[in-house]
């Protein structure tokens, strides 16, 4: 990766791919070398207005994509042909919004669109702010 600051002798590289970790730093000095992964502040949308957005886009029946509260986000309806590859009779509504790896939720309306999807939250990167 290429160097991008050089500070009192230290050479620091950035790295977005590295072994399927997150995005993070090389600092370089001499012989050692350390890694240090940044904490950068984020705003996470509350679940509840995710969740009536969501509603609302699965009540319109209609495929939609862009950004909700600072997010890429996206909806498509049910369709009756079934995914590829798979036992399920038709191809659920689905929305998803947020960035894998960093914060990512997402509902499916497996059962059908009448029923209640089924939800995912990937937060895992997510650190609560100190009190």
């Amino acid at each position: 990766m290429p160097i991008i600051l050089r500070v009192k002798g230290y050479r620091i590289r950035f790295y977005e791919a590295d072994l399927d970790e997150p995005v993070h730093v090389h600092i370089e000095k001499e012989n050692k070398a350390a890694k240090y992964w940044p904490i950068v502040p984020i705003v996470v949308p509350d679940l509840r207005e995710v969740r009536q957005f969501a509603h609302q886009l699965h009540k319109s029946g209609k495929v939609w994509a862009g950004e909700f509260q600072g997010w890429q986000a996206e909806y498509y309806p049910e369709q009756a042909e079934p995914p590829l590859d798979s036992r399920m009779t038709f191809t659920p509504a689905e929305f998803c919004i947020g960035e894998s790896d960093i914060w990512f939720f997402s509902m499916m309306w497996e059962h059908g669109s009448d029923q209640p999807p089924v939800e995912f939250l990937d937060d895992a990167n997510i650190l609560a702010l100190a009190a």
